[in-house]
């Protein structure tokens, strides 16, 4: 605080803007143990900061809230103020960020609630989040699709995040995950959905492999064999992609395979036979090239 007092030249709300700032931010930077012995009145003083109208301020104390045990009564007051916060902000889309960092704050210190009333927030909790943005969606996607796992239209927001615009090839691996942990038969009711992204020209050939393994997985054979079919086509006959296509072929044959035991149709199994054993012997002869 003297070190506060040594700004003569600031203006008398500038400081108390830096002291609340650094109250929400201080306590957050402690170690654990030191935490444990700080005196009921700091927590006391902490809690209006995540009311505090200042946004930079109960920005830095939602924060620190999240790595705080609060005293029981205190945690009460969090709650309130966590939830007054939410509301405030759930049509804002210009910090969808923090907006995520509310409802992660806010499970977090509900989570010793009943499960009849845990479930019900989580079910306002999503409607909410359905509004926020891909781009903040997809960063912190792992969490999302942990924490709402139970959420019927949980497989609707992965599919809306598979085609969004936002999305990078970096994402995909978290994404095909959290779709590969949803009920297997909400997948089953989205398989036309599945392909059409697997199939599109513009997604990558690991995606559509990963997207294959989720629909064989769930049965839906016959959508994974006219993905690989598509992705097939797609390789040109040029000479440098020889050794690719004919490692794709067999992949293609191995889901017709699949496709044909799954729907009983075991007079294609022999065709299919003999289409495996060209590929092979193509694959085999591309060993010299």
């Amino acid at each position: 605080h003297r070190d506060l007092h040594s700004f003569p030249t600031r203006r008398s709300s500038d400081l108390s803007f830096f002291r609340r700032r650094a109250a929400a931010i201080v306590i957050g930077k402690m170690d654990y143990r030191r935490r444990e012995d700080l005196p009921p009145l700091l927590y006391e003083a902490f809690t209006p900061l995540l009311m505090d109208p200042n946004k930079g301020i109960h920005k830095a104390a939602v924060d620190t809230l999240r790595k705080l045990d609060l005293p029981e009564m205190r945690r009460a007051e969090a709650i309130a103020a966590l939830q007054i916060l939410i509301l405030a902000y759930k049509d804002d889309r210009e910090d969808d960020g923090f907006f995520l960092d509310l409802i992660r704050a806010f499970r977090a210190k509900t989570k010793s609630t009943d499960e009849k009333t845990r479930k019900r927030n989580d079910e306002v909790l999503f409607a909410m989040l359905e509004k926020v943005g891909d781009q903040a969606l997809l960063y912190d996607i792992r969490w999302v699709s942990t924490a709402f796992a139970t959420q019927p239209r949980l497989i609707d927001l992965l599919l809306r995040l598979l085609k969004s615009d936002e999305r990078q090839d970096y994402h995909d691996e978290k994404l095909v995950d959290a779709i590969n942990a949803v009920p297997e038969e909400l997948i089953c009711a989205r398989t036309k959905e599945l392909e059409a992204v697997a199939s599109s020209e513009s997604v990558t050939r690991s995606l559509s492999a990963r997207i294959v393994e989720t629909l064989t997985r769930a049965g839906a054979f016959d959508e994974a064999a006219r993905i690989n079919d598509a992705i097939f086509a797609r390789i040109p006959d040029a000479v440098e992609h020889r050794r690719y296509k004919a490692a794709t072929n067999l992949q293609r044959v191995a889901t017709r395979f699949e496709a044909a035991i799954a729907g009983g149709n075991l007079a294609s199994i022999p065709s299919l036979a003999q289409e495996w054993r060209e590929a092979e012997q193509v694959v085999a002869e591309g060993e010299g090239w």
